[in-house]
């Protein structure tokens, strides 16, 4: 029988170069008189100032003519998802492997897949208890990852969302993205 050739759906895609920049005052007498280390001090903030623009880019942009669009934007609004309830034991870990299965469902690799959320959440989850008074979290976490998923923190995902007190948790496969 004839093959039926695939048609993969891609989008329009409109791409626009963006340029990052940054720019560190120095005063004239530090320059001067440079004390030993100055510089890298200079350096290290000036990249630390750098990788959280490109956090908040890559997680929150606005998609206009200086920010390229980023996840929460270009995500498919039913892969948005609210947590189901209050916040128990059981709700929370329902919710985050909902997200796996989100992206698993779509025929997505997890191989490189991985969780991001704000420092707000990951502690917040660190400290979660079930009815025993046990970490369930912590020992995952202090692994570096949840339910064998790299986990990663920045503080340019909000956990002041929808009146102060709601946050953000992506899960991803990011070698994609």
């Amino acid at each position: 029988a004839n093959i039926t050739p695939s048609q993969p759906a891609t989008g329009s895609v409109s791409l626009s170069a963006k340029k990052a920049a940054a720019l560190v005052p120095i005063n004239n007498e530090l320059m001067r008189n440079p004390s030993v280390g100055a510089d890298t001090l200079v350096r290290d903030d000036l990249v630390a100032a750098m990788a959280r623009k490109r956090d908040l880019s890559f997680f929150r942009g606005a998609g206009d003519q200086y920010q390229p669009r980023g996840m929460k934007l270009r995500m498919a609004s039913a892969n948005a998802v609210a947590m189901t309830g209050t916040p128990t034991t059981t709700t929370k870990i329902g919710d985050l492997i909902g997200l796996v299965a989100l992206v698993d469902g779509a025929d997505v690799d997890l191989s490189s897949g991985g969780f991001a959320m704000s420092p707000r959440t990951y502690w917040g989850l660190w400290k979660s208890l079930d009815g025993n008074a046990q970490f369930v979290f912590a020992q995952m976490l202090a692994a570096g990852s949840l339910f064998g998923f790299k986990v990663g923190r920045s503080t340019q995902i909000p956990y002041n969302v929808g009146g102060g007190s709601e946050s953000e948790v992506y899960f991803g496969a990011f070698s994609d993205a």
